[in-house]
């Protein structure tokens, strides 16, 4: 198993974690822009080197990503807040709780 080591400070910033790597859409992200990648570096023919470009590339791609994601979470969770606010002013508010049971 594959496992991603959050080391930078743009890592720490973005929220950046392991998560993704369980995301299928972020695989897939990675799997269409890796062949792209190494295309745009055919000329490198030392394997490390293109090794450490491959790996300078994708973090730009995974922080767009990341910030991506991070929004529709957070528009789900307002979302989800404002749906609570408003069932919770409409128990308050409710004759149900003034009956005996």
């Amino acid at each position: 198993m594959l496992k991603l080591k959050v080391n930078s400070k743009q890592d720490r910033v973005c929220g950046v974690n392991n998560t993704l790597l369980e995301d299928e859409n972020y695989k897939e992200l990675i799997m269409f822009y890796y062949p792209q990648i190494v295309e745009k570096l055919s000329e490198v023919t030392d394997k490390q080197l293109l090794w450490e470009l491959i790996k300078m590339d994708l973090p730009s791609k995974t922080i767009k990503y990341w910030k991506q994601k991070r929004r529709e979470i957070k528009d789900i969770e307002i979302t989800l807040q404002t749906r609570l606010q408003d069932l919770d002013n409409k128990i308050c508010n409710s004759n149900i709780l003034d009956k005996e049971i």
